[in-house]
C-alpha cells in the first residue's frame, strides 16, 4: 500500500469540517503467506501459534527452574565441606534440604509443562470438566506455593542459624547465599503485589 492509496481512503466531509478516516482494515492486514514470501520470518514461522506459545511458556518455566534444580542436586551429591552437618534441635540438614528442593523443582517443572502442553484451556470441554481441572490446578499451585515458602524459610534458618557456614566451600556458600536472597526477594515481591491488588 503506497501513500496515494492511503490518501484515496481518506474522505473529507466539507460540510462540518471533520476528517472521516475510512480505511479498509482488511487491506492493511499482511497475511502469513505474504510475510513468508517476503523472506521475513518470525519466531513462530511454520509452527501453529498455540503450540509456539505453549513451547515458549514451557521453555521459560524450565529455563528459570532448571539452573536451581541442577545446582541443588550437584552440590547435594558432590560437596563434602559442610552440607552434612547435623544439629540437635532440627533433624533436617543442608543435604536433605538440597535433595528435596531439587526433586520438588523437577516435579513442579514437569507438572507445569504437562498441564501446559496436554490440557487445552481454549478447547470447548464441558463446563464441569473444565471447572474440575481448574480447581485441581489451583489447589496444586497453592499447595506448592505454601511448601516452597516454608521450605525456603527452613533453608534460610539452617544456613544462617544452625550451620557453621564458614566451613563451606566458597562456591557453595556463594550459591546458597544467592539462592536464598533470590527466593526471599521473589516471595516478598509476590506477596506485596497480591496485597496491592487486593488493596485496589
Amino acid at each position: 500500500m503506497n501513500a496515494q492509496d492511503i490518501e484515496n481512503m481518506i474522505e473529507i466531509n466539507s460540510t462540518n469540517n471533520d476528517f472521516i478516516i475510512d480505511i479498509d482494515i482488511e487491506s492493511c492486514v499482511v497475511s502469513e503467506e505474504k510475510l513468508m514470501s517476503s523472506g521475513k520470518k518470525h519466531i513462530c514461522s511454520g509452527v501453529p501459534l498455540q503450540i509456539c506459545e505453549k513451547l515458549c511458556a514451557g521453555l521459560f518455566i524450565c529455563g528459570f527452574i532448571t539452573p536451581f534444580v541442577g545446582f541443588d542436586l550437584y552440590f547435594a551429591f558432590t560437596d563434602e565441606s559442610c552440607i552434612h552437618q547435623t544439629f540437635d534441635k532440627i533433624h533436617v540438614n543442608m543435604f536433605i534440604y538440597l535433595i528435596v528442593s531439587g526433586l520438588a523443582g523437577i516435579v513442579y517443572a514437569e507438572s507445569m509443562s504437562f498441564v501446559d502442553f496436554v490440557y487445552d484451556f481454549e478447547k470447548k470441554y464441558t463446563e464441569e470438566y473444565t471447572n474440575i481441572v481448574l480447581k485441581f490446578c489451583t489447589i496444586c499451585q497453592v499447595l506448592f506455593n505454601i511448601f516452597s515458602v516454608s521450605w525456603t524459610m527452613i533453608g534460610c534458618i539452617i544456613f544462617w542459624g544452625y550451620m557453621d557456614n564458614l566451613h563451606c566451600s566458597r562456591t557453595l556458600y556463594n550459591y546458597l547465599f544467592a539462592k536464598f536472597v533470590v527466593a526471599c526477594s521473589i516471595t516478598s515481591i509476590v506477596l506485596l503485589s497480591k496485597n496491592t491488588i487486593k488493596g485496589k
